[in-house]
């Protein structure tokens, strides 16, 4: 019994140990990059590589797994319902920017928005929550 429970325990580790080594890119930058190509796809692109064209419905279903697997890339930070209590408090823009790392127009449109006065920010929050969610 001993010695099946060690050669069990070994073959585990080597499989463990050696498992882990095989792979040079990690799994999920390839599904990554993958699924960003599945949501580039057009019908037209569909019909190129396959050769069929898709039907009103298939092009539909398309288009809502490619909404789907957008909203799975999306990596958000800061969750929904907290952005939504910062929209409410006025500090959208910060959210929008760490979102954003700092880089787009939407956090200083929102910051001058709602300056101006705080309801125009949190309409604009409100508009903007779907391009990060």
């Amino acid at each position: 019994m001993k010695k099946w429970f060690t050669f069990f325990s070994l073959l585990m580790w080597a499989g463990v140990s050696f498992g882990a080594v095989q792979s040079t890119e990690p799994v999920p930058s390839r599904q990554t990059a993958l699924m960003e190509q599945f949501v580039q796809m057009t019908p037209a692109d569909y019909a190129a590589a396959t050769g069929i064209k898709l039907t009103l419905g298939e092009r539909l279903k398309l288009k809502a797994a490619q909404t789907m697997v957008r909203h799975q890339l999306r990596n958000s930070s800061i969750p929904q319902a907290l952005y939504i209590v910062l929209a409410i408090f006025g500090l959208a823009w910060i959210a929008m920017g760490v979102l954003d790392n700092w880089s787009g127009t939407n956090w200083w449109l929102n910051l001058i928005l709602t300056l101006l006065f705080w309801l125009p920010g949190l309409i604009h929050a409100i508009i903007v929550m779907d391009d990060y969610y």
